[in-house]
């Protein structure tokens, strides 16, 4: 169980849940991954403070995207922007909004099926941070 601010991390799981502000479900792709079974994927990318968290893991625990991907149970990646897969369809209408911050609101969903989450752009303040070391 970690949790990862650093960009270009990622997780794997069976079940993964995801918080964001703003959720972006972008158009179905082929798939052309060799070991995903499916035909079609389902790409999104979530925005402004964003977190996405491994809720089942993966049967057999393998990687299929990225050979460094978190596949362990309560395995996170948190920051500004996370994009990534899934082999079924988010469907926004299950959301729950609700606090997702001291002052914002945030929209809170559990998929299930293959999903891949790869952290795009870390927090601004840890990257400031970063750069001053």
């Amino acid at each position: 169980m970690s949790v990862s601010y650093s960009p270009q991390s990622s997780i794997e799981g069976a079940v993964v849940s995801l918080k964001a502000r703003k959720i972006n479900l972008q158009l179905p792709r082929r798939n052309t991954y060799t070991k995903l079974k499916v035909s079609v994927i389902y790409p999104y990318k979530l925005d402004r403070n964003s977190e996405a968290v491994i809720l089942k893991e993966l049967k057999p625990k393998k990687f299929i995207i990225r050979h460094n991907s978190m596949l362990s149970v309560g395995d996170k990646i948190k920051g500004d922007m996370i994009s990534g897969l899934s082999t079924v369809i988010i469907k926004l209408g299950k959301a729950k909004i609700k606090r997702g911050s001291g002052t914002h609101k945030a929209s809170f969903l559990s998929v299930k099926g293959f999903i891949f989450a790869k952290l795009e752009k870390s927090f601004a303040s840890l990257e400031r941070k970063a750069n001053m070391i």
